[in-house]
């Protein structure tokens, strides 16, 4: 069994994949160490990491304790192509997300948005090419930088208001953050399809189920797509050439 690990700034994603690529338990964690019970029984004996934030001394002595380790890194062979001109600034967990993707959908143009604190796009052409991608802040990021840049704009809840037009203040800001994110996410993918032709869309990250139900176009749904990504990084470097 192979124990995925993706350590960001606040939380720590951990997936459990049999050898065909199966997720048999996922848990996202705020403990900064291994659920050694969880590792008992299914027998972990491998693992994949990826460090979005610090690794705790006590993860990484875990880590060292396996038999198999595989760190990723801008250094680690990946299933597919990039063209990415900074490898090494390149965020793990979207080189993750992408390699996910393609592990799932192979052989198709792919538009990947990930929610999360920042809104980040990427695109992998059919052939397996990642050609980049884009960051913007995420949703929350957007309706709180309004309230702490500003001198009197409150904060407010994450939603979508029924009419295009803010009536209100809370309205005004929910249109801005929200339905401005949906139009650049449609545009986006609007632009990407006329460049590439027939894309499909996948949506990870938190608010993902959020901007499923208030798009206007087919969509899919993956929250574990970065864990699915190390799954099949690891995959790829020792199974591929078993």
């Amino acid at each position: 069994m192979l124990l995925a690990i993706d350590i960001g700034n606040t939380s720590v994603k951990y997936g459990i994949f049999d050898r065909k690529g199966e997720l048999l338990w996922q848990d996202v964690l705020s403990e900064a160490s291994i659920p050694s019970r969880i590792i008992k029984k299914y027998s972990v004996k491998s693992v994949i990491y990826s460090a979005t934030g610090n690794i705790s001394d006590v993860i990484m002595a875990q880590i060292k304790g396996f038999e198999h380790q595989l760190e990723l890194t801008h250094k680690t062979p990946i299933p597919i192509q990039s063209k990415y001109t900074t490898p090494q600034t390149l965020g793990r967990d979207r080189m993750a997300a992408v390699c996910g993707a393609h592990w799932l959908l192979p052989g198709q143009n792919l538009l990947i948005v990930d929610a999360g604190t920042c809104l980040t796009y990427e695109v992998l052409s059919e052939d397996g090419t990642y050609l980049g991608g884009n960051i913007a802040p995420g949703l929350k990021m957007r309706l709180q930088a309004m309230h702490e840049f500003t001198a009197k704009l409150p904060i407010v809840s994450l939603s979508l208001p029924k009419e295009l037009i803010g009536t209100s203040t809370k309205t005004a800001l929910q249109n801005g953050a929200v339905r401005g994110s949906l139009m650049e996410i449609t545009d986006f993918r609007r632009r990407i399809q006329l460049k590439m032709g027939q894309t499909s869309t996948i949506l990870t990250g938190g608010d993902a189920i959020f901007l499923a139900k208030n798009l206007k176009f087919k969509t899919f749904v993956h929250q574990n797509l970065v864990l699915t990504g190390l799954y099949s990084i690891y995959a790829y470097n020792y199974f591929a050439k078993a």
